[in-house]
């Protein structure tokens, strides 16, 4: 919603006055919804939106149309309406990383203030005994295996509370009750390994399906999803790391190779990680039978490996 953060730019949604250029068009969301009466109509990043961008809101919302600048009622009541928000982001991936923390039995007693160049205690003496007490084996653990999950699971609880709670306050400050009120609130977890190893595989279907239309098959082995899942993945960055990742070392890749002809029309592309180079992967053509005689093999030859090294996880 960028491109409506500018007072003159709003207008463009229910389109220009009479007397202005493209009255006659109608508006960009007025005039798609007439068209096309059942949709999803979603507003990406919404607090970038200027303000009035919100009084059109409580009007869709409530009653359930807009009138566009030409006098023509659109119907909305058929429509999704979804609205995204970064507000409250850092309380969410706090959260995280403290219920993470504490799952794996991590305590944090200080932390290094880089302006001040020095460290800053932030638990109590009482605290850090009982850290060094139960480090150093002097108390004894009587909790059994199932009370500690649930005990767990009670912490990561606590925090998903608290930091609802903070996200709450947060888009409260920014939007005006009259929004918050007409919408119905739902707050994301930060994405795990294996959302993102889904992430993975819907961008190599996408692939997959374009590189089918040239009758060349894809084939990327788990072991592969797992290895660049563990270099792009970012609870702070989320998918659009992996994104680049894939863009990079996959189709990167492959679009040289197709536009000299090397791959083309019958072959099969399986990659998989590389088992004589450390930190890398391969990629493995299958040729027709009648093209088997430039490769090395029988099946299958070495065609390229693509170190990876811009995501390495320390």
């Amino acid at each position: 919603m960028s491109e409506y953060s500018e007072p003159h730019t709003v207008a463009r949604l229910v389109g220009s006055p009479p007397g202005y250029v493209s009255h006659d068009e109608g508006g960009q969301l007025t005039e798609a919804v007439r068209q096309r009466p059942h949709s999803v109509v979603l507003f990406d990043e919404i607090e970038n939106a200027h303000p009035n961008v919100f009084a059109y809101l409580l009007q869709l919302l409530d009653e359930g149309r807009l009138t566009d600048m030409r006098g023509i009622t659109v119907d909305f009541t058929n429509c999704v309406i979804i609205a995204t928000s970064n507000i409250g982001a850092k309380h969410i991936l706090a959260a995280s990383e403290k219920a993470g923390d504490e799952a794996s039995g991590k305590v944090t007693i200080g932390h290094f203030d880089s302006e001040r160049q020095q460290l800053e205690h932030i638990a109590d003496a009482n605290a850090g005994a009982q850290v060094a007490e139960e480090v150093n084996g002097d108390k004894k653990d009587s909790t059994s295996p199932a009370q500690e999950k649930a005990l767990a699971r009670k912490k990561v609880a606590n925090w998903k509370t608290q930091a609802r709670a903070a996200v709450l306050a947060e888009a409260a400050r920014v939007f005006k009750p009259q929004v918050l009120n007409r919408m119905t609130v739902i707050i994301f977890d930060p994405l795990t390994p294996q959302d993102l190893k889904r992430i993975f595989r819907l961008q190599q279907k996408g692939l997959a399906d374009l590189l089918s239309e040239q009758r060349i098959d894809l084939v990327v082995e788990e072991d592969a999803v797992t290895f660049v899942v563990e270099r792009a993945y970012s609870r702070h960055f989320g998918a659009r790391r992996l994104k680049r990742f894939f863009d990079k070392n996959i189709t990167g890749r492959l679009a040289p190779w197709i536009l000299s002809g090397w791959l083309r029309s019958g072959m099969m592309l399986r990659i998989i990680v590389s088992k004589t180079r450390k930190n890398s992967l391969e990629a493995h053509v299958r040729r027709p039978s009648r093209l088997r005689t430039a490769c090395k093999t029988d099946s299958l030859c070495v065609v390229d490996r693509c170190p990876v090294n811009l995501f390495r996880v320390s």
